[in-house]
């Protein structure tokens, strides 16, 4: 009798044994699919077997390149005593038209005299026909305007664009994706066909600027803007735009237009 109890007992024993085994397994701590830190299931020739969606979605979303902004900064040569600027400055990305960087580099310095910081864009050798390089010098544009933004002797609130030829083209587009980002732009010789297809056509974009004090400059001796460009330009741009004319874009109208952003950039 007293053997039959012990196989009993022991019999009972070795199924509660069993039971507790099974309570660990289920009791395992669940890893979330998509958590890098989880082992995936492997098949048999040693892949894994199990793809989860955010591992599929995070092939396909590759990490952006940065972008290299060619550019340098020209600090104004005097400080502005002006309280509502905190110490800070105004100050304006400029992006010359091809082959223009020389005149560019002169007018950051006149800028500088006035007490606003440039941060001159070294543009592109040629125009951009292409839609990718067009595009591509949007984004730096724009990288540009972050960078100077973040300057840390430069007011954030009071950031405009310089554009001349192919600049001021590439500048409509930036200013109409970012109108928030800059607060004044002067954009000269905007006229001819220079966009490689009307998705980056100037007036479409500055449509969108709205809010942004904006200068057009004509020069009526070399490559005028034509008399239907005037009107197509002035009625999708923002109310208070102002038309100059010029003979030449030379010393005048740079003045002018140096004066003018200043102006507008510290009437904030």
């Amino acid at each position: 009798m007293r053997g039959r109890l012990l196989t009993t007992v022991l019999l009972a024993s070795a199924l509660s044994a069993c039971g507790s085994s099974s309570d660990q397994t289920t009791n395992t701590k669940q890893v979330p699919l998509g958590n890098q830190s989880a082992a995936a299931p492997t098949d048999a020739s040693g892949g894994s077997a199990v793809k989860t969606a955010a591992t599929v979605k995070h092939r396909k979303q590759a990490a952006p390149k940065p972008l290299t902004v060619k550019a340098t900064y020209v600090e104004p040569a005097v400080k502005l005593n002006i309280r509502a600027l905190r110490g800070k400055a105004p100050a304006v990305v400029l992006l010359p038209d091809t082959g223009n960087a020389a005149t560019a580099n002169a007018e950051a310095q006149k800028l500088a005299r006035l007490g606003v910081g440039a941060l001159v864009v070294q543009g592109p050798p040629d125009a951009p026909t292409q839609a990718a390089a067009f595009d591509a010098a949007v984004g730096e544009t724009l990288a540009a305007v972050r960078k100077l933004r973040a300057e840390p002797g430069v007011d954030p609130h009071r950031v405009g664009i310089v554009g001349e030829g192919v600049g001021a083209h590439v500048a409509a587009v930036a200013i109409g994706r970012a109108p928030t980002a800059v607060a004044a732009a002067a954009l000269a010789d905007i006229g001819g066909v220079v966009v490689p297809s009307p998705t980056f056509a100037p007036e479409r974009w500055l449509k969108r600027a709205v809010g942004i004090q904006l200068l057009f400059q004509r020069d009526t001796a070399k490559r005028a803007m034509t008399t239907a460009e005037v009107k197509r330009l002035m009625i999708a741009s923002p109310p208070g735009t102002l038309m100059q004319q010029y003979k030449s874009l030379g010393t005048a109208a740079q003045a002018a237009r140096d004066t003018w952003i200043k102006q507008k950039l510290l009437a904030l």
